[in-house]
């Protein structure tokens, strides 16, 4: 109840008419519903259209005239006289023999028959529209053996419509076992009519399965596998350890760090720059981590005989100081490196000497700093 099958004779989606099946899917049965009463509201109105009324076979008013009958173009043979009117017929309409050489035809329209049921340049034997000489009530492009063949009617067909296919009485692109094929009769009809449907068991056959793959179906968080354990654990912490927690801020100021490296002065990141004295041993180093992701790019003890831990001016500026330490950690193994730190005017800097220099006399006062 959420799927609906239909045909149609001229679908347009690939640029060329061609007869179609198609079977629409909605979510649910409300929505299918919906659509079907609106597809058959806009049938019904496009019925009430002159044009399509002469399609489907409408009044002698509103189907059109048929045209004097004229020899026929690749035809075998010319027709034998024009139709004076049209009784019933609709576009395309197939009709039953008519008396020859009469003068209305009875169910003729536009290319209806001009002798028997002869269309639009048909043939003497009333052949339609590029009919064969010897078919008998030939349609367009009937066949050589058809007796009553229609557009496009097959070699047996004794009545043929548009398409009509073998013994059919066909109608316009009605199928293979229809008795009455009417506009568009479907398979196994008895009595088409215009888009005539198929057999129950057909419609259920060709009709998709519930169990598809567009079917939602509810995705569980998989959060626990049995015996197995993750070696890393992403739950969200309240406080991240950085090991600063046991020591006293005595400085802290933003800045740029530079490290000298391979003859060249290399940026090393932009963060705060910080003295930390530890509480327990009293111990103070000098720290700055990258701002953004908090690695650390200097970590050591402002500690040193001269000429470590002495700040110079770098290249007489007096925003930057220069340095050399004999034991940086920041890569967790000691190394002697030479450092470079910028400020944002010289204020910031002379602060950041005056106590630089400072902790570092504290440090020389430390009993195990002082054996080194």
């Amino acid at each position: 109840d959420k799927c609906w099958v239909w045909n149609t004779p001229a679908d347009n989606a690939e640029e060329q008419l061609e007869e179609t099946k198609f079977a629409l899917k909605f979510g649910n049965p409300e929505l299918a519903q919906a659509f079907k009463t609106k597809f058959e509201e806009v049938k019904k109105q496009n019925e009430e259209i002159p044009e399509f009324k002469a399609l489907i076979g409408g009044s002698a008013d509103a189907a059109p005239k048929a045209p004097a009958a004229t020899p026929g173009a690749m035809s075998k043979a010319s027709s034998a006289a024009a139709p004076a009117a049209s009784s019933g017929g609709g576009l395309f309409s197939s009709a039953k023999p008519a008396e020859p050489a009469s003068t209305a035809a009875s169910t003729g329209g536009l290319f209806g028959s001009s002798s028997n049921t002869g269309g639009l340049f048909s043939s003497a034997g009333s052949g339609g529209l590029f009919s064969q000489t010897s078919s008998s009530e030939g349609g367009l492009f009937g066949s050589a053996a058809s007796s009553g063949g229609g557009l496009f009617s097959s070699a047996n067909s004794s009545s043929g419509g548009l398409f009509g296919s073998l013994a059919s009485s066909g109608g316009l692109f009605s199928s293979a076992a229809t008795a009455s094929g009417g506009l568009f009769g479907s398979t196994a009809s008895t009595g088409g009519g215009l888009f005539g449907g198929a057999a129950a068991q057909t419609a259920d056959a060709s009709k998709p399965e519930a169990n598809e793959d567009d079917e939602y179906v509810a995705e569980e968080e998989v959060t626990h596998i049995p015996g197995w354990q993750a070696s890393v654990s992403l739950d969200v912490q309240d406080k991240v350890q950085t090991g600063e927690e046991d020591e006293e801020e005595l400085y802290s100021q933003r800045s740029k760090l530079y490290r000298f490296r391979d003859g060249e002065w290399k940026e090393r990141g932009l963060g705060e720059s910080k003295l930390l004295k530890d509480k327990a041993t009293g111990k103070i180093r000098f720290l700055l981590r990258q701002e953004k992701t908090l690695k650390i790019v200097a970590n050591h003890f402002v500690l040193g005989p001269s000429p470590y831990c002495e700040l110079a001016p770098n290249a007489g500026s007096d925003k930057c100081w220069v340095w050399n330490t004999p034991a940086d950690n920041a890569e967790e193994q000691l190394e002697e490196t030479k450092f470079a730190l910028k400020f944002g005017n010289p204020e910031l800097a002379q602060a950041f000497k005056t106590k630089f220099e400072e902790v570092k006399k504290q440090n020389e006062e430390i009993p195990e700093f002082k054996a080194l």
